[in-house]
């Protein structure tokens, strides 16, 4: 565990770099054969009232899929799909006027055969057009594929339905191509985005409204620049930017607040600091570090690894790998308010062999229980899962549930733990780059895993993608 430790610590004085991908296939040539050239029936014998139905793929996203038609009266409607066979799914309903419509499918993995149709109701009831077909491209050279290792769907939580990630190859020590992507319950890869060579992504994630993806391009990793270069884009699926922010020292990890503004933990020589850039541009320093170790009479590196926000309360969860501890520190003011782990001063654990090592992802839940992935003990490098309740009066974190000992993964950094609103947990194995969701009871109802040379960053469930999708 050790030897893990600082070889962690060592990397950050290692640059990593990222390299460009490649184009999609040419969909007019490779993807033609699937589409049928003729014009739609109309009215009559059930068929929708359209013409013109066809598709075509994304240039740069070959599992997008856009389907066009004319639309020859008005009506509510949609476009049906399915892939290879499988259940018919639906883009989001809304009011067709009559004319041109083009629809955009999202949540359709790579290389493979898409049927499609619209249906109609003018008030009559549903009418379906005829179906067609189209080839997606296969996913770009070098993404990564998952081995799907367990999928109870008895078991599963209803809201995850596909999970955004970002995956880095890993190999003597340097990162070396990472990619962002969205995954379905098959663990088939259904949207991918290379990240730039001179850029790592780690912590992607939703944007707080939902309507777009937060990706990092942290360039700490791969310029030797302290972070100066790193970024963050709100994007939307199609690949358009809707903004760029600058994040002077992001390293790690970032969140988003409910006014759009960006808080992340910013690399300062020996001090780390909580940074926030306000959503009218301007830019302030919530917190620092070495601040908080002098005024409690402490000491120790400022190295960290997660970043979490509690809305309710307005503080922020900060994790520190270095010191193997947790900070809660308030938004408005500053004040640290709490600590948990191995620093002086900080809340006892309840037993004291459900104490904290190595944590990754702290969060609280909704019922305002602290939830993390950590190492079994200072000297094991099995990835746990463990929940505490805060005993205010004692002050002691009390392990009220864990997860993770009995199956032995090892893991050597990284990774999270995230509750799911139907109550099972989502567990990243972080650098053993495995994603596994699991019931109250310890059941393991998902488990998808990934190639050894592969590091899994921050990892967010979601149930529908279409609130990321371009505006019409």
């Amino acid at each position: 565990m050790k030897t893990a430790r600082a070889m962690y610590s060592l990397s950050f004085l290692l640059a990593l770099s990222t390299c460009d991908g490649n184009a999609p296939r040419d969909t007019d040539t490779e993807s033609s054969h699937a589409e049928d050239s003729h014009d739609q029936e109309t009215g009559g014998d059930g068929l929708a009232q359209v013409t013109g139905l066809s598709a075509r793929l994304h240039e740069e996203f070959g599992s997008l899929v856009y389907v066009s038609w004319e639309q020859l009266a008005a009506a509510r409607g949609y476009v049906e799909y399915r892939f290879e066979g499988e259940e018919w799914r639906a883009s989001p309903e809304k009011e067709l006027s009559t004319g041109q419509k083009e629809q955009l499918l999202l949540g359709v993995p790579y290389d493979g055969e898409l049927s499609y149709r619209i249906v109609n109701d003018s008030g009559s009831g549903a009418l379906v057009s005829e179906t067609r077909t189209i080839w997606t491209n296969p996913a770009p050279a070098g993404a990564p594929e998952s081995n799907l290792l367990t999928a109870d769907s008895t078991l599963w939580d209803p809201t995850l339905n596909y999970v955004v990630t970002c995956l880095d190859y890993w190999g003597t020590g340097m990162l070396k191509t990472g990619y962002t992507v969205i995954v379905d319950r098959k663990g088939r890869l259904v949207w991918v985005k290379e990240t730039p060579w001179n850029y790592v992504s780690m912590y992607v994630q939703p944007s707080y409204d939902g309507t777009a993806l937060l990706v990092d391009h942290d360039s700490f990793w791969s310029n030797f620049d302290q972070g100066d270069s790193s970024q963050v884009l709100r994007m939307k699926l199609d690949g358009s930017i809707l903004a760029t922010y600058d994040t002077p020292g992001l390293h790690h990890s970032f969140t988003e607040l409910a006014d759009a503004s960006l808080v992340w933990g910013a690399f300062e020589g020996q001090d780390e600091h909580l940074v926030e850039l306000k959503s009218d541009g301007s830019m302030e320093t919530i917190w620092s570090c070495q601040d908080f170790y002098q005024s409690e009479g402490l000491s120790g590196d400022c190295g960290t690894n997660a970043l979490s926000w509690n809305e309710e309360t307005d503080s922020f969860l900060f994790s520190f790998y270095s010191t193997d501890s947790v900070v809660e520190i308030d938004h408005a003011t500053g004040t640290t308010l709490r600590w948990f782990g191995q620093l002086d001063g900080a809340w006892d654990f309840e037993p004291p062999e459900s104490a904290f090592w190595w944590q990754h992802g702290s969060n609280f839940t909704d019922a305002g229980t602290l939830l993390l992935s950590c190492h079994e003990s200072e000297d094991s490098d099995v990835g746990v899962v463990r929940e505490y309740k805060l005993n205010q009066t004692s002050q002691a974190l009390e392990q009220i549930w864990t997860f993770g000992l009995e199956d032995a993964i090892s893991t050597d950094f990284m990774g999270e733990a995230r509750r799911l609103p139907g109550g099972n947990t989502l567990h990243n194995l972080g650098s053993t780059a495995r994603l596994r969701e699991i019931t109250p009871q310890g059941q393991v109802a998902w488990d998808l895993e990934w190639s050894a040379d592969l590091y899994l960053g921050r990892s967010t469930a979601l149930e529908d993608l279409y609130a990321m999708a371009p505006d019409p």
